[in-house]
């Protein structure tokens, strides 16, 4: 249960900061602008209207709040777009000599894809943070495997869900939940799986919370959930190619065994390509509140403004 407590201390954490920080500078703007507007800009349209000048007191307005408008606007866009490209260029330079092609996933998120001793391997990177890196394989039955005291194998009992018993004390850390008992039995009592599993619960990856296995019917994933970092979003990635070492041959010991009794259905794997619908629809809600809804803001005070003029 230990989990629940650093989650919610994390969350609790991260959102005081972004609120620090979001007051700290966002107040000073909001009070620039209305100074600005209040003392530049009004004045110096009261006296082009005062003198007949129209023309110049249009320009001045649009001059000026475009300028604000560029500044409040550009240079947030501008910043996350500098740490997302270098956090992405960071990974690239770890995925793309295995021979793997990046791409964006979620808006500030990262998608690898190739293969890996043969077998094809997604990566998935997105907000959370969250990693998966999938491998294919061609187990037709399912398991997983965490850390015990975690929140997922607290709350497992409230679902009817009894953790495997097993005699191997490299596995006295891990709760295990198969959908066949005796196939994973046998599976584990070879000494690569277990190194296997160990390699893949244990190495890299010192900032994550929530951290699992996950065998399902056509692919093997490792799941790595949260973080402990409150300052800074650059993940260790580093032990990725051990990870993959370890899940193919975790995957090659696995489909070498007799086929298990206890089968399941591949699951129909949706929830990344509607994500990418999502992140797709969000840029346009982006865009409209970020640019759409300030021009017409502007558009609504210049028009208030000749109203009250005339």
């Amino acid at each position: 249960m230990r989990d629940i407590g650093s989650i919610y201390a994390q969350q609790t954490k991260r959102r005081l900061m972004v609120g620090c920080i979001t007051a700290l500078i966002g107040i000073p703007l909001v009070s620039c602008c209305l100074v600005l507007f209040s003392k530049a800009v009004f004045p110096a349209l009261d006296s082009a209207v005062a003198t007949g000048n129209t023309s110049n007191s249009m320009l001045v307005i649009i001059v000026v709040v475009l300028l604000v408008l560029a500044g409040l606007i550009g240079i947030p866009l501008m910043a996350v777009a500098v740490i997302t490209l270098r956090r992405n260029r960071a990974f690239d330079v770890l995925f793309c000599p295995l021979g793997f092609t990046g791409s964006t996933y979620l808006l500030t998120g990262r998608c690898y894809k190739g293969h890996f001793a043969g077998r094809e391997v997604s990566i998935f990177i997105y907000r959370g943070p969250t990693v998966e890196v999938r491998i294919k394989t061609r187990i037709k039955t399912s398991l997983q495997v965490m850390p015990k005291g975690s929140l997922p194998a607290s709350t497992a009992g409230m679902f009817n869900r009894t953790p495997l018993v097993t005699n191997e004390p490299a596995l006295g850390a891990y709760s295990i939940y198969p959908l066949d008992p005796a196939w994973t039995l046998k599976l584990l009592s070879d000494y690569q799986v277990l190194e296997a599993i160990q390699t893949l619960m244990t190495v890299g990856a010192n900032w994550v919370i929530l951290r699992r296995l996950e065998i399902q019917p056509g692919e093997m994933a490792l799941y790595l959930n949260r973080s402990r970092q409150i300052i800074g979003n650059m993940l260790d990635l580093s032990a990725a190619p051990a990870w993959l070492s370890a899940l193919a041959n975790l995957a090659i010991i696995a489909e070498n065994q007799a086929d298990p009794e206890v089968t399941s259905q591949p699951i129909n794997i949706t929830s990344h390509q509607s994500r990418q619908k999502i992140s797709r629809s969000l840029i346009y809600a982006i865009v409209f509140i970020v640019f759409v809804m300030p021009m017409c803001f502007i558009a609504i005070g210049v028009i208030a403004y000749l109203f009250v003029s005339l």
